[in-house]
């Protein structure tokens, strides 16, 4: 029994920011479940309050994201926004991207038939 609990101790350092957080939400929703069963309101905030907090959350998240996520941050996404002002430009067209890219695959498809790779473990 002890060796299973230090190993499962030894398992929460390999766990990633993402899971940590998703355990700890978990662990609160259970508490804060557990103890509304038993008539004790563990969150004793207003609604108004709420909708405050929530809200100014929400107003410096939200753009914060869209910009994000809109940002070319890849250099496959830097190499396409040029691409995309090319075309915008007209110093290239739409069908010279789409020959482009079906040139790009059919080299690619020659390539890996020219030189198969294999898995290491045979399978």
């Amino acid at each position: 029994m002890k060796q299973k609990i230090i190993s499962f101790i030894d398992g929460l350092g390999c766990m990633s920011v993402e899971e940590w957080v998703q355990l700890i939400v978990l662990a609160l929703v259970v508490v804060n479940g557990a103890l509304t069963i038993f008539g004790i309101n563990p969150i004793s905030v207003s609604e108004d309050f709420l909708y405050i907090a929530i809200s100014g959350a929400l107003v410096i998240i939200v753009p914060f994201y869209n910009k994000w996520k809109n940002w070319n941050v890849t250099p496959e996404a830097v190499t396409a926004q040029h691409i995309l002002d090319l075309m915008k430009m007209g110093t290239v067209s739409k069908q010279q991207v789409e020959q482009f890219i079906k040139d790009l695959k059919a080299q690619a498809v020659k390539e890996e038939w020219s030189n198969p790779t294999y898995p290491a473990d045979g399978k």
